[in-house]
């Protein structure tokens, strides 16, 4: 214990033992000089402090991330069982299922009698039928490429529908059942910038210099490989990120059939993910469904809950 102090007596400005400041009763308080911690505490003590600090900004953060998760999956959860009294449509906006059999592919299938007005002129040696895989090129691996396969965002697509004007090749790709996209996030997102950026009856245009050459405003050069095969030529950040069109089903002696080779290479690709496409050419159910699947919502939920709305 420090030394006692009484009336009268000469008492020290600090205890011996306990090295704090002690103040006489006779003295001014003023005058006393305070005992600094050492420099090397006070570091460490301040460390301390802004460690408590950033810990305590953490945790708030963090409660308040999971209470903003959990409150928006009840409200997700709460508003997709109201839309259960709401009758489904025959054909939701957005549909989806697993790739199986060819026979049960979604897609409308180009046939010669949905190409017929794109079979003359410099198109009589074109062949457009079938279902077409938008595949990633055979080009050395980059992260271009990489990040391609990783996004799966647009998978299929179908010539069904397109007509000839002049040499101009145009492609209804945004009608219902002509371009099948991925199950994946990117995939959703791009068929959210296409709801809102195209319209369902807008075509892709193709400028035909040949029967194996032509050139679009929108995608580049086509350029044919075989009678299965188209590549268009792709550059993005100086990488090559190049894709080729490549036939997956197709007539054989009058019959429907699958490629012996892209249609597995299909089927690999899209192993664990499911084929999305428009089933409906209303573009307010479009937006509306998209949207309400990238805000969380389940599928069968958007459809009804867009019923209303549009």
């Amino acid at each position: 214990m420090g030394s006692q102090c009484t009336s009268g007596s000469t008492c020290p400005l600090y205890d011996a033992d306990e090295k704090e400041p002690i103040l006489n009763a006779t003295s001014d308080a003023e005058d006393v000089p305070w005992r600094w911690q050492p420099k090397e505490r006070r570091h460490l003590e301040y460390q301390q402090v802004l460690q408590e600090r950033a810990f305590n900004r953490r945790r708030s953060c963090t409660r308040v991330c999971v209470a903003s998760v959990v409150l928006y999956a009840i409200f997700v959860l709460v508003v997709s069982l109201s839309t259960l009294g709401i009758d489904a449509p025959a054909m939701c906006a957005v549909e989806e299922q697993g790739l199986g059999a060819a026979l049960d592919l979604p897609l409308r299938t180009g046939t010669k009698a949905n190409t017929a007005q794109a079979t003359k002129g410099v198109f009589a040696d074109v062949d457009l039928t079938g279902v077409w895989y938008i595949k990633p090129s055979d080009a050395p691996p980059s992260w271009a490429i990489w990040l391609w396969q990783m996004l799966r965002a647009e998978v299929l697509v179908s010539f069904a529908g397109s007509y000839a004007a002049g040499d101009v090749l145009h492609v209804p790709a945004q009608l219902d059942r002509q371009m099948g996209y991925s199950s994946t996030a990117a995939s959703l997102v791009k068929m959210l910038t296409h709801a809102f950026a195209w319209d369902p009856h807008d075509t892709l245009d193709f400028k035909f210099v040949n029967s194996s050459y032509a050139y679009s405003e929108q995608f580049g050069a086509l350029i044919k490989r075989n009678k299965d095969e188209w590549s268009l030529p792709h550059q993005m950040f100086g990488q090559d990120c190049s894709y080729t069109l490549a036939r997956v089903v197709y007539t054989r002696r009058g019959l429907w059939t699958t490629h012996p080779r892209w249609w597995p290479d299909l089927l690999s690709f899209m192993s664990g993910y499911s084929l999305r496409w428009w089933g409906d050419d209303n573009v307010c159910r479009r937006r509306c469904e998209t949207a309400a699947r990238a805000m969380m919502f389940p599928g069968w939920s958007a459809c009804r809950f867009c019923m209303p709305v549009c």
